[in-house]
């Protein structure tokens, strides 16, 4: 098993992405002032060239399609934000009795936000009747465009009114496609009964998940600070991963780095410089091939991770990553140095380092020891 005495970490420059994001947050009156400044362009556009060809153009294929972009990636973030979190604080519930009071206040909330909301929607429709100074031609192109939409939303919610059929709908038969058809209160609901499940759960058994649902959580919220800090999505890798958290390598950020540049590596679990905190490269760690934050933010609220434990990366944010070869074989390969390195390849070099300075050393000492019984024997000459 491997040792649970690591060395203590060295410093890290440049430590991998920063946990906060370095940038001023917009105040409430700058989000306001937007708000108000984009009311006053689309009402003055409208009076000064409405119905022109140039300004359908641009509502068209310009800030139509830039609003739907930031309309789909909050709808897109909510399933996970939703199902992580509430999934996770209910595992993490001591008792049912807790849970069942929780759940209910959940639903309740739900129903109460989705009450106000409707009814605000409806009273701002009763005193602005929003629509009502287009024209005929507008009204008419309008209705084409969203009359397939609401054809689809009138079959989805026919005979929806609220009874009994509507707490039963609240289980969902499938949970994914209440998911894809934002079914609300059967993601709540699903949620619950999983969070349920995973607490009821041994911890041995549960832990591995309850870390991937804190990960998830930890993920969609830095995503929900990114887009209302910049306005926009993260940038993300090659798998469609945020790079705030995915942009580096384990290997880059990773405390044992310096003991892996000098060639120390730990070669059994068991062995003393296992207790030294060496490199576990030739263990199998898969940190330098790995890009993950594991090292930066840790696991179990930051309690620690992996390789701090003793055990080698095992590179499981990575595609396919099972298939890379046994767990506690060491890579062949990987960029090091800006040439491709491996810790043999290291070792070696290290080693024939420390011989040529032996050597050298051994060297220069007898060179020195030859001219010191030189002079000896020059001066007991003089003296005889």
């Amino acid at each position: 098993m491997p040792q649970n005495i690591p060395a203590q970490p060295a410093k890290v420059d440049d430590a991998g992405p920063p946990t906060s994001l370095p940038l001023k947050r917009p105040s409430a009156a700058q989000i306001l002032a937007g708000l108000a400044l984009g009311a006053v362009l689309g009402v003055t556009a409208n009076f000064t060239a409405g119905g022109s060809a140039a300004l359908e153009g641009f509502v068209r294929y310009v800030t139509e399609p830039a609003g739907q972009i930031w309309l789909r990636a909050l709808i897109m973030i909510v399933v996970p934000l939703v199902f992580a979190p509430l999934s996770l604080g209910v595992a993490q519930l001591a008792t049912v009795h807790r849970l069942g009071r929780i759940g209910l206040r959940t639903l309740l909330f739900f129903i109460l936000t989705s009450g106000l909301a409707g009814i605000m929607g409806m009273v701002v429709m009763g005193v602005f009747h929003p629509g009502s100074g287009l024209s005929p031609e507008v009204r008419a192109r309008l209705l084409e465009s969203y009359r397939h939409g609401v054809t689809e939303t009138k079959a989805t919610t026919a005979g929806a009114a609220f009874g009994v059929d509507t707490i039963v709908r609240i289980v969902p038969r499938n949970p994914l496609a209440a998911a894809a058809e934002d079914n609300m209160l059967g993601i709540i609901f699903f949620s619950l009964v999983f969070g349920v499940a995973l607490g009821l759960l041994p911890l041995a058994r549960s832990r591995i998940l309850i870390e991937v649902l804190r990960g998830l959580a930890d993920v969609m919220m830095a995503i929900v600070t990114h887009l209302l800090v910049l306005g926009q999505l993260p940038a993300l890798d090659n798998l469609g991963r945020p790079k705030e958290f995915y942009g580096r390598r384990v290997h880059d950020t990773c405390y044992r780095r310096a003991n892996y540049d000098a060639g120390l590596f730990v070669e059994s679990f068991d062995d003393e410089n296992a207790r030294k905190g060496y490199c576990l490269y030739k263990m199998g760690c898969r940190g330098p091939v790995t890009y993950n934050a594991c090292s930066v933010v840790g696991w179990n609220e930051g309690t620690s991770y992996p390789i701090r434990s003793g055990h080698g990366c095992i590179g499981c944010s990575e595609e396919g990553f099972w298939d890379n070869g046994p767990l506690y074989q060491h890579l062949a390969s990987f960029p090091g140095f800006g040439i491709e390195s491996t810790a043999d390849t290291i070792g070696k070099v290290v080693g024939v380092a420390t011989l040529a300075g032996v050597a050298a050393h051994a060297v220069v000492t007898n060179i020195r020891k030859r001219s010191v019984i030189a002079e000896v024997h020059t001066e007991d000459e003089k003296e005889s």
